[in-house]
């Protein structure tokens, strides 16, 4: 046998011997785990609504440190551990999903420290919460108030302002993160032309401002309001392209006065001319999209509900991907839901002020 024939032969023995050695981590889409599937050890995607692999047991730590983008997770009854720092600076995150079926039973230090807009309702069952847990480590925002001069300035002492302790301190900057944007901003097109718009409650808000813009013009104050949704009807959506922005308005009793947060990122209207007429299985309203089925609605009153991966219309079977905005709002009977690993979206609004839910 020639020489350049043995080596050949040797380099592919070698090849397929390495091809064939287990790996340590296994490659799940956007999800690294360990070798037998039951620890996430990576999330590497860029979704704001993330679908935990069924089977995963152990959310490993740092697994979505600094994901900005992750807006929802949704954890599957087999998970049973969240170690510390998993979420550690997600600063966009708002809700854990979880089952009443769910096994979690620990969540480790700082798990989701530094997730200011979280709701932490989900934890309410966990057995073990480390103390440290949700230490929001919000670092003191800056106040620029130029409504009160400082009579010490010229003298290069400085003298506090009515609002400021002695500390210097302002009396919000213990909840500094109310002088923040208000986030999570929605706006969808609605069967009768109208546009609902959404957004995340403020804490210490004493109202908001709403401001609409159309085709790229500076915004306009559309409303003041203390309500953190709005119903506009005022529209020409056949003519123009919309978009609407927030500012917080905060009250300080301590002050005797409010301050303004900085005003939202702009929501453009999401429109719905592709979608087709409805329909409703089991109390629940679902809409035809080119992308798969949309929840819309619900009509009944369970107290536990599953919503299915897909429906058979006709000769076709359709995937439920996404809940719509404010389908369950107000429910007062639900207290769990089963999310299949179908669902890529859940809008703004979607379980807001779901009691029975929060209240596990």
């Amino acid at each position: 046998m020639k020489r350049n024939q043995m080596l050949s032969l040797l380099l592919a023995a070698v090849l397929f011997c390495f091809l064939s050695a287990p790996s340590a981590i296994l490659a799940d889409g956007d999800f690294a785990l360990n070798d037998d599937g039951t620890k996430l050890i990576k999330y590497n995607g860029n979704d704001s609504f993330v679908s935990v692999p069924d089977g995963v047991q152990v959310i490993g730590g740092s697994a979505f440190t600094g994901k900005k983008a992750v807006n929802t997770v949704y954890l599957p009854d087999s998970v049973t551990e969240i170690e510390g720092g998993a979420f550690e600076n997600c600063s966009n995150l708002q809700n854990v999903i979880v089952s009443g079926n769910s096994k979690l039973s620990y969540i480790g230090a700082y798990a989701f420290a530094g997730c200011p807009q979280l709701n932490d309702s989900f934890a309410m069952g966990v057995k073990n919460v480390s103390q440290n847990a949700f230490n929001r480590k919000a670092e003191p925002t800056a106040v620029k108030d130029n409504s009160t001069a400082d009579p010490g300035k010229a003298s290069g002492k400085t003298t506090p302002r009515p609002d400021q302790t002695a500390g210097g301190k302002t009396p919000l900057q213990s909840a500094a993160r109310s002088l923040t944007a208000p986030s999570a901003i929605g706006a969808w097109e609605q069967e009768d032309g109208s546009v609902l718009v959404i957004w995340a409650p403020v804490e210490d808000v004493v109202a908001y401002e709403l401001y609409r813009s159309a085709n790229g013009d500076e915004p306009v104050l559309l409303q003041k309001m203390t309500d953190n949704s709005y119903t506009d009807t005022d529209l020409n959506l056949s003519r123009n392209n919309y978009s609407y922005s927030v500012v917080a308005v905060i009250g300080s009793p301590e002050a005797g006065g409010t301050y303004r947060s900085e005003m939202s990122e702009a929501a453009p209207v999401e429109r719905i001319s592709q979608a087709q007429d409805g329909i409703e299985v089991n109390g629940i309203g679902y809409t035809i999209t080119p992308d798969g089925l949309v929840v819309t609605a619900y009509r009944g009153n369970a107290t536990e509900l599953k919503i299915p991966s897909g429906l058979k219309i006709g000769n076709l079977t359709y995937k439920v991907i996404a809940i719509g905005p404010n389908v369950f709002r107000n429910n007062k009977t639900l207290r769990t839901i089963t999310l299949p690993n179908t669902i890529q979206v859940i809008e703004t609004g979607a379980f807001a002020y779901c009691n029975a839910m929060i209240d596990q």
